[in-house]
């Protein structure tokens, strides 16, 4: 309001222009606060507040406005010099400070005014907008207790882990159970596309690019896993800590740590996959350099050779999604560096086909240099995200931007990105679930990187249940990319045995085979079907069959497939995938490819399915259960 103020009355100005990020659930008191005070600079915004939560919280309302309060209080504890910022809400900067001023005791405020709201609201659309408010708030916190319980105080909670393994475990849970409370709390965000516009687009992951609280909470998680292992191994060695490990079995929040510290114990030496990180070329050979750096025989960690200097390097390696890594940048500072003075960092992003993918930064910067000059080890551990086939690795002496400078001179030296868990096995071009375990093959599915979400689907009694939606899509880890090469028997078969879920609620199935590992779209390449169940076991159910290329839609077809009552809502699909046409069968109690059970036969037109990216199988849902899918040229 004061600066509106300030430009209408002592610069004349008539009109300004506000761009406001599209997360309602962030955002939402911005909209009125732009809204009211375009119209009225004079206007009081305690009032636009109060007003804003009588109109979107109803009886929930009081609560409501204590939480934004107590909010915009935090925000003006960063001083005067620290109240108008461009672009301050996103990631691009290194001066990045919207976690910082909050304290537990704000944390627990924040708690109970949500808690109060949720149980103050008496209408369905009144609760339904509160809770969208609390996803948001659930969603910020877990970087919140994140960082003041864990990454500011990392010497702290590493001595408390160094006294026993019983220690050690207990924060590592804990840490553990705030990245799946982050998880699962973006995939509330995302599963409200209308409210939350922003968080389901494919670059959303962009705006916190330079954020470092995602690689600080998941790189300070294996850190703790490594001093359980440090423990196990003084006590018990070896044995003792591949057993303790072995424990932590699918659905438990340690799971992919134990298969990290699992595979780290299995595997004691591990090569560099960076070219040339020890510089012992006696040149730059392997890596990408901007600015002033250089390779010298002064003051080598190892070897004869260090790098020298200001700037950025960077280097390309091959990939494989699933793969877990650990990235090691040593340096020191030759002379005392001033308090306050951003140091060197380390990014690693990726790409799928030459295209860049948005996926959880891991972007670290070193918090404080050693005051004798000596060498400091920045480290990072990270997870190729689905779909990924190259990561691009950088190091900088500062962000260089948006203000001008290269930062103070760094050496650099034994650089190392070493592999810490292998890639899913998984074999191009072959796909089988019958869901028979107690969660989900995590080695076989993901889920969608970006664009909507909402509920992860769970086994349950050997079926994979997809419930009311809003629902996750789930993507193969296998790709398909020669979907229409084969003909006659070497033709790929799809195969899906659904069936509804609870017959007093409606209920559908889509299943694709398409571009990329976000939801299905129209805008990209491939073939999707979608069966929508009848609300009557009299009426006949409806599948509708689509096809893409570059988003241009291609001939499909829609079909009623008339389910008999014996089947009791089941359907077992089966379709055949040539190069010119696709074929579809239904059964009833079991898979039928006989004429008989023959749905349809049609030319698809498609021309190159793999022309805008790699190809996976995906689904979704709501209210359907599924009870086998596989995706595979047949057995000879």
């Amino acid at each position: 309001r004061d600066f509106l103020k300030w430009g209408h009355d002592e610069l004349g100005a008539i009109a300004h222009v506000s761009e406001v990020g599209g997360n309602w659930s962030f955002d939402g008191p911005k909209y009125r606060y732009m809204q009211e005070l375009m119209w009225n600079v004079n206007a009081d915004p305690d009032e636009i507040m109060s007003e804003f939560c009588r109109d979107w919280f109803g009886a929930g309302s009081q609560p409501m406005k204590a939480f934004w309060d107590r909010l915009e209080q935090v925000y003006e504890r960063r001083g005067a010099n620290r109240r108008f910022l461009g672009y301050q809400w996103v990631g691009w900067l290194e001066d990045h400070d919207e976690f910082d001023h909050y304290s537990l005791d704000d944390v627990s405020f924040l708690d109970k005014q949500i808690a109060t709201a949720k149980q103050a609201v008496t209408t369905e659309a009144d609760e339904f907008r509160v809770t969208r408010v609390a996803d948001a708030w659930e969603y910020f916190r877990t970087f919140l207790l994140g960082r003041i319980k864990f990454t500011l105080c990392d010497e702290k909670v590493f001595t408390e882990a160094a006294v026993s393994v019983e220690n050690a475990t207990a924060l590592a849970e804990e840490l553990a159970r705030l990245q799946d409370k982050k998880a699962a709390f973006l995939r509330r965000l995302r599963a409200y596309p209308s409210v939350n516009q922003v968080a389901t687009t494919a670059n959303y992951m962009s705006y916190f690019a330079h954020v470092t609280e995602f690689s600080d909470m998941r790189t300070m998680l294996d850190e703790l896993c490594d001093q359980i292992t440090v423990h196990l191994l003084a006590k018990g060695g070896r044995a003792e800590a591949l057993a303790f490990w072995k424990k932590f079995t699918r659905g438990t929040s340690l799971n992919k740590s134990a298969q990290t510290q699992l595979f780290v114990l299995s595997h004691p030496e591990r090569a560099n996959l960076l070219a040339n990180g020890g510089f012992e070329t006696g040149d730059l050979s392997s890596w990408e350099t901007s600015g002033a750096i250089k390779v010298m025989t002064e003051s080598p960690r190892s070897g004869r050779f260090s790098a020298h200097g200001t700037g950025t390097l960077s280097q390309s390696i091959r990939v494989k999604a699933g793969t877990r890594y650990k990235l090691a940048v040593r340096g020191r500072y030759a002379s005392p560096f001033e308090p306050g003075r951003r140091l060197f960092s380390s990014d690693v992003r990726f790409k799928s086909s030459g295209k860049s993918l948005w996926s959880e930064p891991n972007y670290r910067r070193l918090g404080k240099a050693d005051r004798k000059g000596e060498w400091i080890s920045l480290g990072t551990t990270f997870t190729a995200p689905p779909g990924a086939d190259t990561a691009v690795v950088s190091i900088r002496t500062t962000l260089n931007w948006p203000i001008a400078g290269a930062g103070k001179p760094v050496i650099w030296d034994d650089i190392r990105l070493e592999k810490i868990l292998d890639e899913p096995a998984v074999k191009p071009g072959v796909l089988t679930d019958n869901f028979s375990g107690e969660h989900l093959d995590d080695r076989q599915w993901t889920e969608a990187t970006s664009g909507s979400s909402g509920t992860l689907p769970r086994v349950r009694d050997g079926w994979l249940v997809i419930g009311q939606r809003p629902n996750a899509t789930l993507v193969s880890m296998s790709r398909f990319d020669d979907l229409l090469n084969g003909t006659g028997d070497r033709r790929y078969r799809l195969r899906a045995h659904i069936a509804m879920l609870d017959a007093g609620r409606k209920a559908s199935f889509e299943c694709g085979i398409r571009t990329g590992v976000v939801p299905i779209s129209i805008r990209d390449s491939g073939f999707w079907f979608t069966h929508a169940f009848s609300d009557s076991a009299e009426k006949t159910d409806a599948l509708r069959t689509y096809w893409h290329q570059d988003g241009k839609r291609l001939p499909g077809r829609w079909f009623d497939v008339g389910v008999p009552r014996s089947a009791k809502r089941n359907i077992w699909y089966t379709f055949f995938f040539g190069p010119r046409d696709v074929e579809v069968y239904a059964g009833f109690d079991g898979y039928d490819e006989r004429e008989s059970a023959l749905v349809g036969k049609y030319q698809h037109k498609m021309t190159n399915i793999s022309s805008a990216g790699p190809i996976f199988l995906k689904m979704s849902g709501g209210n359907v259960k599924i009870g086998e899918i596989s995706l595979m040229r047949p057995v000879r």
